[in-house]
């Protein structure tokens, strides 16, 4: 018997001067072999070992056996670690179990550690069950392509348990920390969830906390990438002060359970006050889809639901905070879904993103509304770039980019090329596109909404604006497409520009969107109290509204020393569209009161088929309007004004006639044969080449390049071949001089009634007119060098004429 027990005390000896010398090499965990110097029989054997002895080399330690502990494996800080004496766990897919109201492995100070392809499991049905923690600045470890997994959690307990969580205590989760608890860490490739069915999850999935003493100027730089969460309960990843982290490629959903019994407010990803002193915050690639109880239109429990939370995240010019290419798909909510939400940011990109099939109840109460891109109080430079919010419906209010407040300082400022399609059936206030600027005018730089596209979108009920704009800022509005929306009520405002702004607006295409119900007005643009205004080649064309149409609103009753530009756009109002036998269609009305200067040059306005037709220009100052086509067919009743010198008539020609400031080149066409049906661009040649270029408009709405000198009217500038062929008219006659009798006079005959005749050059500017009679007439044109003339007639027969 003494000598047994002599034996046993010389193999602890032996064993443990084995492990006296510091670790280094490779080394087992294998609870079915015995101890060895190679190998552990269980994982508190193995940190004790590390934490005894410390290493001097890289350290391996290959898992060969599942094992179940009874307290947490614990990592606290090991002597001889560095970047080259690193810790490498592979855990070759073995089970780590322990029943544990805390973390099964607890990282408590230590560095370079990496665990790799390990099943850690928390039995425990505790609210505190938490998978890895990680607290005393434990820094530069990596959890890797691990299974982190609950299969007894059955309640939900507001934010308590996480798979992974950065946390001073299982209880402190959610808490603010005044220590290190770790930096340069990397969370990739774990799978994460309950085997339990129906249960809620953690309430975390993983949490990442920094100092909040100095994580300002302290670099945490953490990477959490690759992941798929595949249930929580409340927030899926958690971050707060923090400095530097990326999030990249996670998949967070709800797929384990089919329980509501969660959080009443889901969020996907939140994180609150980062700064980046080393490398931006980046969010991006992420998949957060299927939250709810299954992926029917029951919208179940949840009342709110945010996809993508930041607030208090501050970037520079440099390392921009940026969100990008993140994918939010199938959320619903019972009450309130935002799909990304900003607040307080500075020096923010938002790239890429999409929202597609998140939806909330459509409902007629105030309170349960949908946010696509909600950014309040977001300064520097930012941009809200190509994101896409489609098959989105619901709401009492329907918000698809929002920016609200925006703060007042310098930096590039844009919400471009953007796709909102196919969204629909939101119930009250609707707005597309929504800018809400400050109180002050913003003199720091061009707010630029460019390149978007609105189209196919349904709402139900009362205001729908497509492009909304309020209260200060100077805007570059360009090349935006609003197409084929639609609303059943009220009022549709494609673009409203509202309240001391400078606004430029050129380019856009407002085109085919419709009140569908019984009562209604369409507005395609409607810009009111603004400083400036300049609008350009814009095309407004077949929108309809059931009472009434407009194509072009512009009303301000300030004084300011500016131009309001009016240039090369086109309207054109069909009332045949609408089901309303007294449709009003108002191609323009221009209520500038004090402008410095009204210029309404080289514009197509073409109206048909309503009850009331009516063009208002009302100005008190100077005022040019010049180079304009109007068409009028089909209507009951017309009126046309003019304030400056007070003028009215019921007719265009004794509008224009009145000669009250409307200048020359004014031109209607009879039968109104001026459109290509596909293009816009106009047919006839006195609407080619007539009108004064200007260096602010030299592109078509296309964004084709105008003549340098002399362009097109309206919104298309005719790009086909130049020469004799760019002016498709209806020809009576072509001639050519002089011809072999040598003569410059060219005879007319067989008129069948008396006529003014107008000479225009190659550039369409006028070079003489007269009086015809019925019968012959002879036109002496020695006045004329060589080139090209057209001779036109009764404003609607040509006659092209090459003098050599």
């Amino acid at each position: 018997m003494i000598k047994k027990i002599q034996f046993v005390f010389v193999l602890v000896f032996l064993v443990q001067c084995a492990y006296a010398a510091p670790l280094q090499g490779t080394y087992t965990l294998d609870s079915t072999s015995a101890t060895s110097g190679t190998n552990f029989q269980n994982w508190q054997d193995f940190s004790q070992a590390l934490l005894n002895n410390g290493v001097s080399a890289a350290v391996v330690l290959n898992v060969m056996s599942d094992r179940v502990e009874q307290n947490s494996v614990s990592f606290p800080a090991i002597s001889g670690v560095s970047a080259t004496n690193t810790i490498t766990v592979n855990g070759n897919g073995y089970t780590l179990s322990a029943n544990l109201g805390d973390a099964v492995v607890l990282l408590k100070g230590i560095n370079y550690l990496s665990i790799d392809s390990l099943r850690i499991l928390n039995t425990s049905s505790s609210f505190y069950a938490i998978g890895v923690r990680l607290s005393n600045a434990s820094s530069y470890n990596t959890i890797t392509k691990c299974t982190i997994e609950f299969n007894n959690l059955v309640n939900y307990s507001a934010k308590y348990a996480a798979y992974i969580a950065m946390a001073e205590s299982a209880t402190s989760l959610a808490d603010s920390s005044s220590t290190d608890l770790g930096l340069y860490n990397t969370f990739s490739y774990n799978k994460m969830w309950t085997t339990n069915a129906n249960s809620p999850g953690p309430s975390y999935a993983i949490v990442v906390k920094g100092n909040k003493t100095n994580y300002k100027t302290v670099a945490q730089n953490t990477n959490i990438v690759g992941n798929l969460i595949q249930n929580f309960s409340d927030i899926g990843i958690f971050m707060l002060h923090t400095n530097g982290n990326l999030l990249e490629s996670n998949i967070v959903t709800r797929l384990s359970t089919k329980a509501d019994d969660c959080a009443y407010t889901l969020m996907g990803i939140y994180s609150e006050k980062a700064y980046s002193t080393s490398r931006q915050n980046v969010i991006r690639n992420n998949y957060l889809l299927n939250w709810n109880r299954d992926t029917s239109q029951q919208f179940g429990s949840i009342g709110i639901m945010y996809g993508i939370t930041c607030i208090d995240m501050i970037g520079t010019d440099a390392r921009r905070v940026l969100i990008e290419g993140n994918n939010i798909l199938g959320l619903r909510a019972a009450k309130d879904l935002t799909v990304c939400y900003t607040r307080n940011c500075k020096n923010i990109e938002i790239l890429s993103n999409v929202s597609r099939n998140n939806d909330v109840p459509v409902t007629s109460a105030s309170g349960k509304n949908f946010y696509g891109f909600h950014n309040s109080l977001i300064g520097g430079h930012y941009k809200i770039n190509g994101n896409k919010i489609i098959d989105c419906d619901g709401g009492y209010e329907w918000y698809g980019i929002q920016n609200v407040l925006p703060q007042l300082s310098a930096g590039t400022k844009e919400i471009n090329d953007n796709v909102i399609e196919n969204n629909g059936k939101s119930n009250f206030y609707t707005y597309r596109i929504y800018f809400y600027g400050n109180s002050k005018l913003d003199t720091f730089g061009t707010i630029h909404i460019k390149g978007n596209t609105i189209r196919n979108n349904e709402s139900d009920y009362y205001y729908t604006y497509n492009i909304f704009c309020f209260n200060n800022g100077d805007f570059k509005i360009t090349d935006n497409l609003i197409e084929g929306n639609e609303t059943k009520h009220y009022y549709m405002y494609n673009m409203y520009l509202y309240q001391s702004g400078n606004y430029h607006l050129a380019r856009n295409v407002i085109k085919n969107n419709k009140n569908t119900g019984i009562i209604g007005y369409n507005y395609g643009i409607y810009a009111y109290n603004n400083i400036k205004m300049e609008i350009l080649s814009n095309l407004i064309v077949d929108n309809i509204g059931v009472y009434g149409t407009t194509g072009i609103y512009a009303y301000s009753i300030d004084s300011v020393n500016s131009n309001y530009e009016l240039r090369q756009n086109t309207v054109k109002i069909d009332g045949s569209m609408s089901t309303y036998s007294d449709h009003e269609a108002t191609a323009l009305r221009s209520l500038m009161y004090r402008y410095a200067n009204t210029n309404i040059i080289g514009n197509i306005f073409d109206v048909q088929n309503s009850k009331f037709a009516d063009i208002q220009v009302l100005s008190n100052t100077s005022l040019d309007v010049s180079h304009n086509t109007y068409y009028v067919n089909n209507v009951d009743s017309q009126t046309y004004t003019t304030q400056f010198n007070n003028g009215m008539d019921s007719t265009i020609d004794g509008w224009i006639g009145l000669n009250m400031g409307i200048k020359e080149f004014n031109a209607d066409s009879s039968n109104g044969n001026h459109f290509d049906s596909s293009t816009y661009a106009s047919k006839l040649f006195w609407n080619q080449n007539n009108v004064p270029s200007v260096s602010y408009n030299l592109l078509d709405v296309y964004g084709n390049s105008r003549n340098n000198q002399y362009s097109d009217r309206g919104a298309v500038e005719y790009s086909g071949p130049t020469g004799i062929v760019t002016f498709e008219v209806p020809l009576i006659k072509s001639y050519v001089y002089p011809n072999p009798n040598a003569t410059r006079n060219i005879q007319l005959n067989n008129l069948n009634k008396n006529t003014e005749y107008h000479i225009y050059n190659i550039l369409g500017e006028e070079m003489m007119k007269g009086k015809l009679t019925s019968g012959m007439n002879q036109i002496d044109l020695n006045f004329e060098a060589k080139g090209i003339i057209f001779i036109r007639l009764d404003k609607e027969q040509a006659i092209q004429v090459v003098l050599r």
